[in-house]
């Protein structure tokens, strides 16, 4: 017979397995052989195995980590937190081959890395896939494999982390981060242009600055030389000469309150649109009366005033102010850069102008063609193509200019009209 007992030595469990053996003869028991062995060690460390199998299925079990055993494309093995994972019961995932519950795109990666690992190949084993669930949802894990050996076979052993929440925060950090970048980029463009937009402002300013001191310059000038003329003459000269001057004055103070009624309308410069009058106008007539106006900065410089009108109706259709305004600019540049003693030219032509602004617009109507020669030094050719960069006030039409084989730059004005810049040489000025 065996039996066990235990019994304490000092503070020490000894456990000890004592085999009786009886020796029989003639039938009866005539001596019994009593064999004790000392099982304490064998005993403490069968608890201890015991314990730790325990303990570590303990740990497996409640592991929030998915655990299993993947061997022979099945599954050998798996933990509580698998069936969490996949939704499955456990006969239907030992039932299911391990790479349908991955993701279709991602099952050639998986299967490949878990074939190089159990080949013993070095391959890492931390990566990330995606799997399916039972219900046909989509999570995101993190795998960390290990190969072992199960049941005397190489096997892998595979820990998930369902990883799915973490991937979908970055994700939408990700999302936020490119939509932050995204508005910094277009804030920076607005930035940008706000800040070209300012110093374009800028810019304009102070072209519109220049260009309306010239325009207020010259009436102005006018005005104060006629009035100079008729307080040094007012003893010297007849009535007439008297009233010439008062209508001098009168005419280039009416030019002036009309360039600063323009001035002081601010739907205009705000809006950038002027309104034209168009009606039948002698251009003769206007060009004779600036020539008037500009007969005392003749006589002051001896600078002649050569008109040739030909035999050119100089009746049209258009916005007299504004064509005298743009007349007045011509003479006033002219006159800046003529030297003395030379003649200014201004002759008049017939010419057509095309009804629409396409190529293919093949109607023309007669126009009339009014040209300033000076006889200054010229304008540089490099400088052509920016003689006339637009001004958004004065003067008031939109310029844009063109280039063609006579090197003319042309400007489309509102008025229906043409306005040309001939590059010239140093001896011929500029027209």
């Amino acid at each position: 017979s065996v039996s066990m007992d235990q019994f304490s030595v000092g503070n020490n469990l000894v456990i000890t397995e004592t085999h009786k053996i009886p020796l029989i003869a003639d039938g009866k028991v005539f001596r019994i052989i009593t064999v004790i062995n000392d099982i304490s060690d064998y005993k403490n460390a069968e608890a201890a195995l015991k314990d730790s199998e325990e303990k570590y299925r303990s740990v497996v079990n409640n592991s929030l980590e998915a655990i299993c055993v993947i061997q022979d494309k099945k599954f050998k093995y798996f933990n509580p937190g698998m069936l969490r994972l996949f939704g499955y019961s456990e006969s239907e995932l030992y039932s299911l081959p391990p790479e349908e519950t991955v993701y279709p795109e991602d099952r050639e990666k998986v299967t490949i890395l878990r074939h190089r690992r159990l080949k013993g190949e070095n391959v890492s084993g931390n990566y990330f896939h995606r799997i399916l669930t039972k219900s046909g949802r989509v999570r995101w894990v993190e795998i960390k494999t290990v190969t072992i050996n199960w049941n005397k076979k190489p096997a892998i052993l595979v820990f998930l982390t369902d990883t799915t929440e973490k991937k979908e925060a970055e994700e939408e950090l990700q999302k936020a981060y490119d939509q932050l970048e995204n508005e910094i980029k277009i804030r920076t463009e607005d930035y940008k242009k706000a800040k070209e937009e300012a110093e374009l402002a800028n810019s304009l300013k102070s072209k519109f600055l220049a260009n309306i001191s010239h325009e207020l310059r010259t009436p102005m000038h006018h005005i104060l030389s006629y009035s100079k003329y008729g307080m040094n003459k007012i003893n010297k000269v007849n009535h007439d000469k008297l009233q010439h001057y008062f209508t001098q004055i009168r005419i280039s103070g009416g030019r002036l309150l009309s360039l600063l009624n323009d001035l002081l309308d601010l739907s205009k410069l705000e809006s950038g649109q002027v309104v034209y009058e168009f009606k039948k106008a002698n251009l003769a007539s206007t060009v004779d009366q600036i020539v008037k106006e500009y007969k005392h900065v003749s006589n002051e410089n001896s600078i002649k005033i050569e008109v040739n009108q030909a035999d050119v109706n100089p009746i049209i259709t258009c916005d007299e102010t504004k064509i005298s305004q743009v007349l007045h600019n011509l003479m006033a540049n002219a006159f800046k850069f003529t030297p003395e003693g030379e003649t200014i030219k201004i002759r008049f032509s017939e010419t057509s102008l095309p009804l629409g602004k396409r190529k293919a617009d093949k109607h023309f109507v007669r126009s009339l063609k009014i040209e300033v020669v000076d006889a200054g030094t010229g304008i540089p050719e490099n400088e052509l193509e920016s003689i006339f960069d637009k001004f958004d006030i004065i003067p008031v039409f939109l310029i844009t200019p063109e280039t063609s084989e006579e090197r003319i730059r042309k400007i489309d004005t509102l008025s229906k009209g043409f306005i040309y810049m001939v590059s010239s040489s140093s001896t011929t000025g500029t027209k």
